[in-house]
């Protein structure tokens, strides 16, 4: 073999070798490509290895105490706290993107549909009410006047009745929070399955305030 074809491979040999690298370099520093979001978990059924004993009559025993899966709430319909002597009806408000709590009416506590979730048995995060004050209205047209952090014992009760059941809570905390410290109150809003949050003004000495009043109870399971 000549000189010059010799030459000539060894040149090609390091064009490849040059261009190979190369390729390697430009893959090794690309920008990877965004992960595709992953699914939310869900419970899968698992099979059990080992099949149910057969009883003396050879057939499979049924399950025993199997759960039946409870209906979602769509709305929620009265509220009690026994040891306060509150009685309300409940009727479904939304906050939307204003920001602000500001129940429809005086009158009535409303449960506030889009924070949070329904106060149900399964729930996954914490369920809001919320109710006006006013100082310059009777208590028999603002009943929650009286539903003052002072008047609300702590292991109180709090029945809610929605569409599909009535739950009990129990009160864990009455107290009040600096209107501008609300919105980023922990205890407020973090998730916290079973927990009910109810918000109104507060009135110190029958007048309005700087101060949300907040009473947090938690389901009874």
């Amino acid at each position: 073999m000549s000189r010059r074809v010799l030459t000539i491979a060894a040149t090609l040999g390091m064009i490849l070798s040059v261009a190979a690298l190369g390729r390697y370099v430009w893959l090794r520093y690309q920008p990877l490509p965004e992960s595709p979001s992953l699914p939310a978990l869900t419970a899968s059924p698992v099979a059990s290895s080992a099949e149910p004993a057969p009883t003396a009559s050879g057939t499979i025993s049924p399950a025993v105490g199997t759960l039946k899966p409870v209906a979602a709430p769509t709305e929620v319909r009265h509220v009690t706290i026994e040891a306060a002597g509150f009685s309300s009806d409940v009727r479904t408000m939304e906050i939307a993107d204003s920001g602000v709590i500001n129940p429809p009416d005086f009158f009535h506590v409303w449960w506030i549909r889009d924070r949070g979730v329904a106060p149900s048995r399964d729930a996954t995060d914490t369920a809001y009410l919320a109710c006006h004050t006013n100082q310059a209205k009777d208590v028999s047209v603002v009943p929650c006047n009286d539903l003052q952090p002072e008047r609300v014992p702590l292991g109180a009760t709090v029945a809610v009745t929605t569409d599909v059941e009535t739950l009990r809570y129990r009160v864990t905390s009455a107290h009040t929070i600096l209107r501008t410290d609300f919105a980023h109150a922990p205890e407020v809003w973090d998730v916290n399955p079973g927990r009910l949050v109810w918000v109104n003004c507060y009135l110190a000495d029958g007048r309005r305030s700087e101060y949300n009043a907040v009473i947090i109870a938690e389901l009874e399971r």
